[in-house]
C-alpha cells in the first residue's frame, strides 16, 4: 500500500488501521474473537485525538499496525517529490497557512505533542 501511494501521482495519501463500528457485524466478529482492544469509545484514540489501530490480529499486533500507518505517512510526505509536489500547489497566502498548519500537525503527532 505504501509503494502504491507513492507511484499514483497524488497530493495527499490516508493510512490508517481498519476499524471496527459498532453495530456491524465485523464489530460483533472482532468481539467475538477478542480481537478488539478498546472497551470504550475513548480508547479508540490517542491523547492527540488521533485514531489509532484497535484491532490486535494474532498475526498482526496493534502496535505493528502503528507502526506501519506510521512508516506510510513518513515514507509518503518526506520524499522530496512530494515536498516538491506541495510547494508547486501553494497558489495564495491561505495556501501557505493550510501547508503551515499541516507541517506543523504532522511533526506534532510524530513527536507525540499536544495539539
Amino acid at each position: 500500500t505504501i509503494r502504491l501511494a507513492q507511484e499514483l501521482n497524488i497530493d495527499t495519501a490516508q493510512f490508517s488501521g481498519v476499524c471496527a463500528y459498532p453495530g456491524t457485524e465485523y464489530y460483533m466478529w472482532c468481539k467475538e474473537n477478542s480481537y478488539l482492544v478498546p472497551k470504550s469509545w475513548p480508547e479508540w484514540v490517542d491523547e492527540n485525538l488521533e485514531q489509532r489501530a484497535i484491532i490486535n490480529f494474532p498475526q498482526l499486533s496493534v502496535d505493528e499496525i502503528n507502526r506501519l500507518v506510521d512508516k506510510g505517512l513518513k515514507d509518503f510526505y518526506l520524499r522530496p517529490r512530494q515536498m516538491i509536489i506541495m510547494l508547486k500547489n501553494i497558489k495564495s497566502w491561505t495556501d501557505i497557512k493550510t501547508k503551515f498548519y499541516g507541517l506543523k500537525s504532522f511533526f506534532n503527532y510524530f513527536s507525540g505533542a499536544k495539539k
